[in-house]
């Protein structure tokens, strides 16, 4: 019993720095999740290819492999050579992987609104400029999709 009291103080400071490493990386990947997600379902081809090509290999591999990859590989890449400290290469790393997460799952919040609100459009016939054809993505989600999105993940 005396060991567990002595041990308590680097056990609350080990479950501050968790708490701390886990509301960074919410803060940081949601935000370049969304991002992601626009990406992942716009009309660029080149950019549609990059963020799948980027989702499917970070959750495609184990996160403590990139968390090695990120601590102790990157140092050692020619003309990139960046050295973090512990937490810094945990929040790199971890912000990376969870977004891509994140990214999967907005964009599936995203694609059945596109397809809900291109078919409202075609069935009220609206006179509005660039809905005659279903309008731009940009145009869809900064009228009516984001709310709709927000909602339909939650």
């Amino acid at each position: 019993m005396d060991y567990i009291i002595s041990i308590l103080p680097q056990m609350w400071l080990g479950t501050i720095e968790t708490l701390k490493l886990f509301f960074i990386t919410i803060v940081l990947s949601i935000p370049l999740g969304i991002l992601l997600a626009l990406a992942r379902v716009s009309s660029l081809g080149g950019l549609r290819s990059a963020v799948g090509v980027y989702v499917w290999l970070l959750r495609g591999t184990p996160l403590m492999l990139q968390l090695l990859f990120v601590y102790y590989g990157l140092p050692f890449i020619p003309g990139i050579g960046i050295r973090m400290d512990d937490f810094q290469a945990a929040i790199f790393a971890f912000v990376l992987n969870y977004a891509a997460y994140f990214c999967e799952i907005f964009r599936a919040g995203i694609l059945p609104l596109l397809h809900l609100l291109t078919v409202l459009f075609f069935q009220q016939h609206c006179p509005m400029p660039g809905i005659e054809h279903g309008g731009t993505l940009a145009f869809r989600l900064s009228h009516f999709g984001l709310f709709l999105e927000l909602r339909q993940i939650s």
